[in-house]
């Protein structure tokens, strides 16, 4: 997911001009992993994957 930069009401922007990287924790991947793994054998491999 991309966040567009865009001008707020108040004339101030929503983003930085600058791109940033943010080091996860091993701890955040592992339980990520672990979410999309208990995800794709709830729904199974191919409602992971449609668009309704």
């Amino acid at each position: 997911m991309q966040v567009r930069r865009r001008a707020n009401a108040n004339r101030a922007w929503s983003k930085s001009k600058r791109a940033r990287v943010q080091p996860l924790d091993f701890l955040v991947v592992q339980g990520f992993d672990q979410y999309v793994d208990e995800r794709l054998e709830n729904l199974g491999a191919g409602a992971a994957t449609s668009c309704s």
